[in-house]
């Protein structure tokens, strides 16, 4: 599986990921968790 490159913009908000393809940025509150990256389209 390639890695995969996130530039964040914002915690809340969106990121890119791999240069490309915009994703809506859903924090679930979880302490030293991950956000879930939930396309966008």
């Amino acid at each position: 599986m390639p890695e995969r490159r996130f530039a964040w913009s914002g915690l809340l908000g969106r990121c890119e990921i791999d240069g490309h393809g915009l994703v809506d940025v859903r924090w679930h509150g979880v302490p030293g968790g991950e956000p879930w990256l939930t396309p966008v389209g």
